[in-house]
């Protein structure tokens, strides 16, 4: 079956712009992973802030890479995000911030695998991939490992924003009227938390590794030393 699948990037002017190394490696990261030859649709949403006087460079940095009518400028991440979901029209949207990259030894099903398993589970909208070891902790309070059709999965209450893979029809309806735009990253993670009938999954079975790394784009440490 053939499926509509849409990778959208998002990213912001941070200390390192107008450099594009960071979402550069996100971007080869996910390819290396899930899509070797480049051929799903990728749409990058940029906030200008907070360096907005080098945000005018960064942004055609990435026209360059990405292409001027996949790069568009937004007010803040949950502004980007909001907007990519009602202005999509895939079956599958893959919600990647500009900071991470993907574990490859630790993944071992395909991007098809896992669109099997949103067919097969007509209450799938949100799939993630987890930045530690799958077990109760920080926001997922609890989990629950799954068979599912091609592989194990942990059913967790936590929609949060690390790398995921959306349904974008059952998001749209259950979710998204929950978001608001907000400043930065809020928006998100924080309005769908206050929602306890909303749950996703975390890729591989109970104690899975991480399989993703936070590449901390927003370089915290190098301000702290300037």
């Amino acid at each position: 079956m053939k499926r509509n699948i849409e990778l959208h990037l998002f990213t912001n002017s941070t200390i390192y712009a107008p450099n594009t190394d960071i979402i550069e490696s996100t971007y080869e990261s996910f390819k290396d992973v899930f899509d070797n030859k480049g051929t799903i649709a990728t749409y990058v949403w940029c906030d200008p802030r907070p360096y907005v006087d080098a945000s005018k460079k960064y942004i055609n940095n990435l026209m360059s890479i990405f292409g001027s009518d996949g790069v568009s400028k937004t007010r803040s991440l949950s502004d980007g995000y909001i907007r990519s979901i009602r202005e999509s029209r895939a079956d599958l949207m893959i919600m990647l911030e500009h900071d991470w990259e993907f574990q490859k030894e630790r993944i071992e099903h395909t991007l098809d695998d896992i669109a099997d398993e949103f067919d097969h589970n007509k209450g799938l909208m949100h799939f993630r991939f987890n930045r530690r070891r799958n077990l109760v902790k920080g926001s997922d309070e609890w989990i629950s490992e799954t068979q599912g059709r091609h592989m194990k999965y942990c059913v967790t209450p936590s929609l949060s924003n690390n790398p995921h893979i959306i349904h974008r029809r059952r998001y749209k309806k259950s979710a998204l009227p929950c978001l608001k735009v907000s400043k930065g990253s809020q928006g998100i993670e924080s309005t769908l938390s206050r929602n306890d009938d909303l749950t996703g999954v975390l890729y591989g079975p109970m104690n899975h590794p991480n399989t993703v790394r936070h590449t901390n784009g927003r370089g915290e440490d190098r301000k702290k030393n300037r």
